[in-house]
């Protein structure tokens, strides 16, 4: 399915306005919100009922440079609505702005509708294991990755199922096609960096930053697919600005992780039937203006179980899309 501006979003949003309240639906769930709400505001209300009443007061009470990075995207979302000479905010309608969304606030919001999506898709619950460890700090850039790419295959119309079995090394979920039958396992990886997403230490000068995920690609390719296609996620989690572009960054990681790849033939083709680079960057920014998620696919030439070419499409479509959050009332 597809919304009024062509973006993928799997399950049409569901809501209405009755009785002077707008009604939306969440999965199986009716939430009665004020009529003049926007989307943006909805979804992160979304993800705040969903990481709970006792994370939010536990946060709460806690100085804000020690709380969780979310609370701190919070507090930040809350100092916008409060405004203030320092906040540029453009009216757009009675009781309705707009403002430049940061590097605080933009991946706030992209969680959010990542949370929002897979629950409308009834791919996740609040009470579940990946959002446990998205309350967790040290689990938090993990979790929030997984769901990023969920969330993309669930807008391309796939299901998810996680992989909750032990014992082997396995893919983070089964992705399906309902209407082809199409089964891929997916695999996520985010490159961790000191001093951002919760991360401690200081986050280094941009001219020290290294793309250096060649460990993350090389375990990835270990996981176990029982033959199914394969798609390998990884974030480079790299710092985009003045100094350094993403087509500096490119060139980098083909020296760093991709160079190796090109030795497959037809009698021993690669273990991936994709690779799907992402850089969710926008947390780098800080206060400042955030930029555009950056993403681009790798197909091998031999595989040894290639994705139909239209579902490829698809996918490298919804993964494009990323970050152009639903917005309006």
């Amino acid at each position: 399915m597809r919304d009024d501006e062509g973006r993928l979003v799997g399950r049409s949003e569901i809501d209405a306005l009755w009785e002077g309240k707008r009604v939306r639906a969440v999965g199986s769930r009716l939430h009665f919100r004020p009529p003049k709400e926007t989307k943006h505001e909805f979804y992160v209300a979304v993800l705040v009922q969903t990481l709970g009443k006792e994370w939010a007061e536990t946060q709460r009470a806690l100085k804000p440079d020690k709380r969780h990075v979310v609370a701190q995207w919070l507090d930040a979302l809350d100092k916008l609505r409060r405004g203030g000479d320092a906040i540029e905010k453009r009216e757009e309608g009675e009781g309705l702005f707009t403002a430049d969304a940061t590097g605080e606030l933009w991946p706030l919001i992209c969680l959010a509708y990542d949370v929002y999506t897979l629950l409308h898709h009834g791919f996740i619950s609040d009470t579940g294991p990946i959002i446990k460890r998205l309350r967790h700090p040290d689990q938090f850039q993990g979790a929030r990755y997984e769901l990023a790419v969920a969330a993309v295959f669930a807008r391309a119309g796939y299901t998810i199922e996680w992989i909750t079995e032990t014992g082997r090394m396995l893919p983070e979920f089964i992705a399906r096609n309902a209407a082809t039958g199409t089964e891929i396992a997916v695999e996520a990886k985010s490159r961790h960096r000191p001093g951002v997403l919760g991360r401690g230490g200081e986050a280094p000068a941009v001219d020290e930053v290294k793309v250096d995920v060649r460990n993350l690609m090389d375990g990835a390719l270990e996981k176990e697919v029982d033959g199914r296609p394969f798609v390998v996620c990884i974030d480079l989690n790299l710092p985009e600005t003045g100094e350094r572009s993403f087509d500096d960054w490119m060139r980098e990681l083909h020296e760093a992780a991709l160079e190796h790849l090109g030795q497959a033939s037809e009698g021993e083709p690669d273990p991936f039937s994709a690779v799907f680079f992402t850089n969710y960057s926008w947390h780098w920014a800080g206060e400042k203006a955030a930029r555009r998620a950056s993403s681009f696919v790798v197909v091998p030439t031999y595989t040894a179980a290639p994705l139909p070419d239209d579902e490829r499409e698809v996918l490298a479509e919804a993964l494009f899309q990323y970050g152009d959050v639903p917005g309006g009332v």
